[in-house]
């Protein structure tokens, strides 16, 4: 090992790396103290105690030590400070640094005012790139460094634990069970650790450069296109995009944490509140007063209330018809106390057994003809007043059937000729039993599910990862087997849908003072690729026609809506320019129909069978297999296109994206159909989904190394799915959106061909929120 702790050593160090031949690769890796990842990330947080380079067999650092040993820089304590003398060696492009796992190491880096240039390769990604199925068949293995020393090198790196691991001292002073790992720091500076301190650090340097070689060789292995191979294809474009993604990790998105989240979720909890008082008040007059003492976070609370007594479907057994659960006396409401004290369970069920007891249905027209005691009954079933005259009583009767069918109505889509697409059965048990007071409960008892997600999900994480200017740093991962990109650290990519937002989070990404956002984002992206690759006429056709492609869908599909169609009698689309349709679109006369089409574009794009279709649409295997033989009709081409992905998959164990990327599927030799089944879907989504991440990164690659976008002050910050945020000053606002629009439009590079199908992007430049954007 050479060792670095003065500057007059760095100095003799640096004139050797500065005369090292540029084609020669540096695996570097860091140590870092004062962080915990479990609550924070790498931007701006930690220090960095030391760095280790390692520069081949052959390589001298000029020390003394010959060639093939380690350089180990220390930056503690009376050497700090050390690292900087290295601060241009880093940031020289010339030369070419190998990391693993990169974006930690150039954040870290950063953190010392050292901006890594000159990235020779992650060989966490190279890893991904080469085996995409390592996560799946190795024992625990995946893609650590350690893992994959040891599995590609045979060359176990010891863990942390297992060198510098203390056990804790149980009360009598012996050693217990259990290991602690010391601090960084202390690792560094205790005379006893320090010597295997610095072997560990420059293990992992090492360990590093070895890696990169033997997967280089793997990538060569593999056939891309022409006369080039995947490591062809990992150092044009999966290089560059590393640093476009520990770009956009160190800018961060700003987000209002102070004001805006912080109201919202304070308006959340409240919402909370409001939704249990109206659901524990609803059981406890199901139950009585334990009613308000239920734990709406407790599924088997919840299970005993709704299906206590009840057979399990799948053991056939008996649940519990009363379960006595120990509640804090804090944790029950005031007025419930008493009563809970003086109340009978025997009676309790009693009650519930009376008041959950199933009525027939009854239609509107049926009233009339019912005796007072059956009026009377059905009043106390639905949790209606049953004082006054009989007209009152059924007046209040009327309207609460009424409310019944509007709300089958509404979750329950009819076709033309009035038959139910799902079965209602369900629906009216659910009704006929609880009421209209009773649904109200349920959608209470959902609505706290879902304020509950967005509370821990989406307001609380956020707050808690906003650093001092206001900006959120997540960690961006390529998803291993697509190619699609993961965001955890907070999770960015799993933001509520817009319509789901209820407490509209969007509104609080901002752009700074005096900017805007752009946000951009590809329209049907997947089945204009998949039209593209399976060179479908029908589908070409119709994105060519433009209008609403799931409306064109649905006409296929069904007779009587290509009949309106045909007759004029319904529109495929219309220019609002012009005003009001003269005649009803498609997609409102038949919007059942089109959601139907919707689903079952995007189920063939992701391979799903008839099985999985009956089950999503609550339809006959059979009414399933006729819809999707309907759709292959118009298409053939993609039957075909499939068929064919599916045999290469099965022959080969492998399928791939559009741009020759591979997904390893050895399941789909497997002789288990179960498996061998999950292996064809996957070989038939993977070029889809693959595809579109494939376009997503070459436009990613042209936006962050555009000049024109950089000279207008503009700088890209998120992508989710196949939707790009930029943020930049508000006067080049229209200029820089044309730029991405182009770029996105044309991200065609080395190994992307052009498409038959253009690819359409929409998006604004307008607005200062993602969710106004939006």
């Amino acid at each position: 090992v050479t060792i670095v702790r003065t500057k007059a050593q760095a100095q003799k160090v640096l004139k050797r790396l500065f005369a090292a031949d540029p084609s020669i690769f540096h695996a570097c890796d860091t140590e870092v103290m004062a962080i915990d990842l479990k609550s924070v990330g790498p931007v701006g947080n930690g220090y960095v105690t030391c760095a280790s380079v390692y520069s081949g067999p052959d390589f001298d650092y000029g020390l003394g030590e010959g060639p093939g040993s380690c350089l180990w820089i220390d930056n503690l304590d009376d050497a700090a400070g050390i690292l900087q003398e290295f601060k241009a060696w880093f940031e020289n492009p010339r030369f070419l640094k190998v990391w693993h796992n990169y974006g930690f190491d150039r954040h870290v880096m950063w953190n010392e005012g050292i901006d890594v240039q000159g990235l020779g390769g992650d060989t966490m990604h190279m890893a991904r790139l080469q085996d995409t199925c390592r996560s799946k068949m190795a024992k625990g293995g995946g893609y650590s460094l350690e893992a994959l020393t040891a599995d590609l090198l045979s060359r176990r790196k010891q863990p942390m634990k297992e060198l510098f691991g203390v056990h804790r001292l149980r009360k009598d002073g012996s050693e217990g069970a259990l290991v602690d790992i010391p601090p960084v720091e202390s690792m560094q500076r205790d005379p006893e650790s320090r010597s295997m301190w610095i072997k560990y650090s420059c293990y992992d340097a090492e360990g590093t450069w070895l890696l990169r070689e033997e997967l280089e060789k793997r990538l060569k292995m593999k056939p891309w296109i022409g006369n080039k191979n995947l490591w062809d294809y990992y150092f044009l474009h999966m290089r560059p995009f590393a640093e476009v993604l520990t770009d956009m990790e160190r800018r961060g998105v700003r987000v209002n944490a102070k004001d805006y989240l912080f109201n919202v979720e304070r308006k959340a909890r409240e919402d909370r509140v409001h939704h249990s008082k109206i659901f524990r008040e609803w059981a406890a007059s199901k139950i009585g007063p334990d009613g308000l003492a239920l734990n709406l976070s407790s599924a088997t609370q919840l299970q005993a209330l709704f299906f206590g007594g009840s057979e399990n479907l799948k053991t056939k057994e008996q649940s519990e018809t009363v379960r006595v659960v120990k509640v804090p006396r804090d944790e029950i409401p005031e007025d419930a106390l008493h009563a809970l004290e003086n109340q009978s369970k025997a009676e309790a069920q009693r009650i519930r057994d009376h008041l959950l007891a199933p009525v027939q249905d009854k239609n509107i027209d049926d009233l009339e003809t019912m005796s007072d005691d059956d009026l009377r009954d059905m009043l106390i079933t639905r949790e209606l007043q049953f004082a006054g005259t009989r007209g009152e009583m059924l007046d209040r009767l009327r309207a609460d059937l009424e409310f019944t069918s509007g709300v089958l109505n509404a979750v329950s889509p009819t076709d033309q000729d009035g038959h139910l697409f799902t079965n209602t059965t369900l629906f009216l048990q659910a009704y006929e039993n609880f009421g209209k007071e009773g649904c109200e409960a349920l959608f209470s008892l959902c609505a706290i599910k879902s304020i509950d997600t967005m509370i821990a999900t989406f307001l609380t994480s956020l707050q808690e990862r906003v650093d001092n200017k206001s900006r959120v740093h997540c960690s961006l991962n390529l998803n291993t087997e697509t190619g699609r990109l993961s965001s955890r650290g907070p999770n960015l990519q799993n933001q509520p849908a817009l319509e789901k937002d209820t407490y509209q989070i969007r509104k609080a990404f901002e752009a700074s003072p005096g900017n805007n956002l752009i946000v951009a984002d590809y329209g049907q992206l997947e089945l204009r690729l998949l039209a593209s690759m399976t060179g479908c006429k029908s589908m070409i056709e119709a994105f060519e026609a433009g209008g609403d492609f799931h409306s064109r869908t649905a006409m296929d599909m069904f007779d009587y809506v290509k009949a309106k169609v045909d007759s004029g009698e319904a529109l495929l689309e219309w220019d609002y320019a012009k005003g009001d349709p003269p005649k009803p679109l498609v997609k409102d006369l038949f919007a059942s129909e089109r959601r139907k089409a919707k689903t079952l574009n995007f189920s063939i794009a992701y391979g799903k069978t008839a099985f999985g279709l009956s089950d999503d649409w609550g339809v006959t295997l059979q009414e399933a297999e006729e819809m999707l033989k309907a759709w292959y009709k118009a298409r053939p081409e993609v039957d075909v296109w499939q068929t064919q992905v599916k045999l290469t998959a099965r022959n080969h164990g492998y399928t791939r994206t559009l741009m020759g990327r591979y997904r390893d599927l050895p399941e789909a030799k497997s002789k288990r159909q179960k498996f061998a089944k999950q292996a064809e879907r996957a070989s038939i989504n993977t070029p889809i989904q693959g595809g579109a991440a494939d376009i997503a990164m070459m436009a990613m690659n042209k936006i962050n190394a555009n000049e024109k976008l950089k000279a207008l002050g503009w700088i890209l910050l998120l992508q989710v799915h196949d939707e790009v945020m930029l943020e930049g000053p508000e006067e080049t606002a229209k200029e820089a959106f044309d730029e991405v629009l182009n770029n996105m439009q044309e991200p065609w590079v080395f190994g992307l061909m052009k498409t038959a199908v253009p690819l359409l992007v929409d998006g604004s430049y307008t607005h200062k929120t993602w969710y106004d954007a939006k």
